[in-house]
C-alpha cells in the first residue's frame, strides 16, 4: 500500500524513504572491504599451501636438494609412480570404507541428536551447553597442565622432589635432539627444585610436538 493511499484510508504507517543508490553502493562496498583481511588470511593459510603443493607435485622435490623444486622436466612422473603403487590403492580403499562408515554414522547420529534436542525442555537446553564444552575444553586443559607442571605450589614433579628430600633425585638425561633445552629453575619469580635443571624441555618442531621429560630415581636408603 502506498503512503498516499494509506493516509487516505486513515491507516498509520511507518514510511521509510528509499536509500539513494550511490549511498547504498558505497555502504555495500565498505562492508565488502571489511571482509578483505579475513579473505587474505584465508588465502594465505589455505590456498597458498595448496597451490605450493600442486606446483611441487610436478617436480622431483627433495628436501636435501632444493634445486629440484625448479625441475619440471618430467612433470607427470610422480603421478605415474603413484598409480603403480599398491600402497596408494590400498590407502584409497581403506579411506573409502572409513569415509562411508563414518559419514553414515555421523549423519544418522547427528540427525537423531538434532531431532532430540529440538524438543523444548530445560534438560535438553542444558544438554546443548554440555555439547559445546568439548569444543572449548582442549585449549583450557593444555594451558592448565602446563601451568601445573611449572607452578611450584601444585607442580607434581617439584612437589615430589620437595617431599622426598634427598631420597628422590632428578637425573640428567642424554638425548640427542636438536630442539632440546634444559628445565627451568625459576619461572615468573618462582623458584623450583634445583635438580629440575636436569630435566629436558623438547620444543615443538615440524616433526613432533612439545614434551617435558624428567627422569626420577629413588636413592638407596643410608
Amino acid at each position: 500500500m502506498s503512503r498516499p493511499a494509506a493516509q487516505a484510508k486513515g491507516v498509520a504507517v511507518a514510511w521509510r524513504s528509499p536509500v539513494p543508490r550511490p549511498l547504498a553502493l558505497g555502504r555495500n562496498l565498505r562492508w565488502s572491504l571489511c571482509l578483505v583481511p579475513s579473505l587474505v588470511v584465508l588465502a594465505v593459510v589455505t590456498l597458498a599451501p595448496a597451490l605450493f603443493l600442486l606446483v611441487t607435485s610436478f617436480t622431483p622435490l627433495s628436501l636435501t636438494r632444493p634445486e629440484t623444486a625448479r625441475d619440471f622436466s618430467q612433470p607427470l612422473v610422480n603421478y605415474a609412480l603413484l598409480l603403480q603403487d599398491g600402497r596408494f590403492w590400498n590407502s584409497v580403499w581403506v579411506q573409502a570404507k572409513l569415509s562411508a562408515a563414518t559419514v553414515a554414522l555421523q549423519l544418522a547420529g547427528g540427525l537423531a541428536l538434532a531431532l532430540l534436542l529440538n524438543v523444548r525442555s530445560a534438560f535438553l537446553e542444558a544438554c546443548r551447553t554440555v555439547f559445546l564444552i568439548p569444543m572449548v575444553l582442549p585449549p583450557i586443559v593444555v594451558a592448565i597442565l602446563w601451568k601445573v607442571l611449572y607452578t611450584p605450589d601444585i607442580s607434581p614433579i617439584h612437589w615430589a622432589l620437595e617431599q622426598a628430600g634427598g631420597a628422590l633425585a632428578c637425573e640428567p638425561i642424554r638425548l640427542s635432539v636438536a630442539s632440546r633445552t634444559p628445565g627451568l629453575a625459576q619461572w615468573e619469580g618462582r623458584r623450583f627444585h634445583p635438580s629440575l635443571t636436569h630435566a629436558l624441555r623438547l620444543l615443538p618442531t615440524e616433526e613432533m610436538e612439545a614434551f617435558f621429560i624428567a627422569r626420577l630415581r629413588k636413592r638407596a636408603a643410608g
